[in-house]
């Protein structure tokens, strides 16, 4: 029996664009200018969307997570050889995830469907992210913060999905088997294998259809587990 799901976060519980826009204003390529620093504004997206690649394919080999504060620090050292200080750094970060979440989409009548789910089974978050606050926000942003019994990062436990120790890590913690647990999330590898290979049922949300039809817990949005499970 399903006595707890545990839900990735963005694409899942929230919709998002990967991308920064760049005609939209950026805040942190203006305070990049106050520190002294030239450089057009598409190069800066380009040679920051770099400086992620880079530490999020380490992060991937060395099976570990790395903070947006290590991003800034690499993107100053790698360009200008500048070392930057803590304060400089985390004002930086700080509007740049701002301006990254400009691009994050609450979906209509979430509140509803998760406090609905909420009365029949205990909720957790476990999202890959490099800024824990920034799913916190969120949460209390949609007002549906109050239904989650827990909230893992990666960043926070120093583990990224879909390594099977954080699913362990989290169940764990949880006290619950994996046979009693739903895990909701749109990342194949991350989300649908991850939590297969530690025996937890997985609803993959792929509303592109970007994944195969063999896959019978495919569903095209959070809101269609009404019709897969019971309430």
């Amino acid at each position: 029996m399903i006595t707890d799901i545990i839900f990735d976060f963005f694409g899942t519980l929230v919709d998002y664009s990967e991308k920064w826009d760049i005609t939209r204003e950026n805040t942190s390529y203006e305070y990049f200018s106050t520190l002294g620093f030239s450089m057009e504004k598409q190069e800066f997206i380009q040679k920051y969307d770099e400086c992620f690649m880079d530490l999020t394919k380490k992060a991937t080999e060395n099976r570990n997570e790395f903070h947006m504060y290590d991003l800034g620090k690499y993107f100053f050292q790698k360009f200008f050889q500048y070392q930057i200080d803590d304060k400089s750094n985390k004002l930086f970060i700080d509007k740049s995830v701002n301006d990254w979440n400009v691009n994050v989409v609450y979906f209509n009548n979430i509140n509803d469907f998760i406090e609905k789910l909420s009365k029949k089974y205990r909720l957790s978050i476990l999202s890959n992210t490099n800024y824990p606050d920034l799913v916190h926000r969120n949460l209390k942003n949609m007002n549906i913060h109050k239904y989650f019994y827990k909230v893992y990062t990666s960043v926070e436990i120093g583990i990224k999905k879909p390594n099977k120790q954080i699913f362990e890590y989290v169940l764990n913690d949880l006290e619950v088997q994996s046979s009693n647990t739903l895990f909701v999330g749109d990342n194949y590898n991350d989300d649908y294998l991850g939590a297969k290979r530690v025996g937890m049922e997985c609803y993959l949300i792929d509303k592109h259809n970007r994944y195969d039809n063999s896959i019978n817990t495919k569903i095209n949005n959070v809101f269609e587990l009404t019709s897969k499970i019971s309430f």
